[in-house]
């Protein structure tokens, strides 16, 4: 017969593993064709004791390069987009050039927020974007902040243009270890760093459309956090939109050698992409702040005819064609 105390550790097992069960399931790991590089999505708590939120790791050669970095978005009157999410459904993909994963969270208690994280690796680098699908809570979205971390588990020394502000002009490149990087400096893109013993990193991005640029802030140690400048009108809100909505690939470029980096074409690929996509649907897609006026005036003009069919069966008693 078991003892009080071997009942207590059994129980207390079982709680760590029924614990680690339910985070493993929302544990998505995608590796490149070649297995060097390996991306995780996952949901983990921020701190003890805080709200769990979308996160990622990037591994290089078996070793952590990109520790738990968190992301979302900050949405005007609403809570952070990304915190308080469950893994929905996802869909791994393999081929010759890139694995992708498309992992879709829900938000609880936001009556159906959504957001969706796609993801391809590639054995020079790996790219993410966003994309928040058409949901009655966010059919209007207004951003005032996209909030992607790039927390490195080393120091490295960094190669980069900083900026007085989104308007400055870009200074000289310089050349400074990340920890150092001033907090209130602006940092263009792209980002050069070098790891020692490690590699080399590039953060780049793919620019879309409707999307405003993105720039980096130093947050703390080895972390770097995404900024956008805002818009004209309002200076606290950077998009103005409807859904659904995707961002720009955000894009880290991965190899031993600086040269490599530089050379790759994985950006040119993914913008090659984007242009056919867009290219495919530019005739009949409108930009989606044009679309939604659009979409408003048509209403207005329906609800007029309306009134003048009425009007006129009020006048003569019938329809005439």
């Amino acid at each position: 017969m078991l003892g009080a105390a071997t009942v207590r550790e059994l129980c207390y097992l079982l709680v760590l593993l029924c614990a680690y069960a339910a985070a493993a399931q929302d544990l998505r790991t995608v590796p490149s064709p070649d297995g060097r590089i390996v991306f995780r999505a996952f949901v983990t708590p921020q701190g003890p004791g805080l709200i769990e939120r979308m996160a990622y790791q990037v591994l290089y050669n078996g070793k952590i390069l990109v520790e738990t970095s968190f992301l979302g978005f900050e949405i005007r009157d609403q809570t952070l987009l990304g915190e308080k999410v469950g893994l929905t459904a996802s869909e791994t993909l393999g081929g010759s050039r890139y694995n992708s994963l498309t992992a879709e969270y829900l938000q609880n208690g936001s009556l159906g927020r959504r957001i969706n994280l796609e993801i391809r690796v590639y054995d020079d680098g790996v790219a993410f974007r966003y994309v928040i699908p058409k949901s009655t809570p966010l059919a209007e979205i207004l951003i005032e902040n996209e909030d992607t971390e790039f927390r490195f588990a080393a120091d490295a020394v960094a190669y980069l243009s900083l900026l007085s502000g989104f308007e400055g002009r870009p200074a000289h490149q310089s050349q400074t270890a990340l920890s150092r990087i001033p907090s209130d400096a602006v940092i263009a893109i792209p980002l050069l760093l070098e790891q020692p013993n490690v590699g080399w990193i590039e953060i780049a991005e793919v620019a879309r459309r409707g999307y405003p640029e993105l720039y980096l802030n130093h947050q703390e140690g080895t972390t770097l956090i995404s900024s956008l400048p805002p818009l004209s009108q309002d200076p606290h809100l950077a998009v103005d939109a409807v859904t659904p909505l995707t961002s720009p690939w955000r894009v880290l470029l991965i190899s031993k050698s600086r040269e490599s980096v530089v050379n790759s074409r994985l950006l040119d690929e993914l913008k090659r992409n984007a242009d056919q996509s867009v290219a495919t649907t530019a005739a009949k897609t409108l930009p989606v702040r044009e679309t939604a006026d659009r979409l408003r005036k048509s209403r207005a003009c329906v609800r007029a005819i309306r009134w003048l069919v009425q009007n006129q069966r009020s006048q003569t008693g019938q329809w005439r064609h």
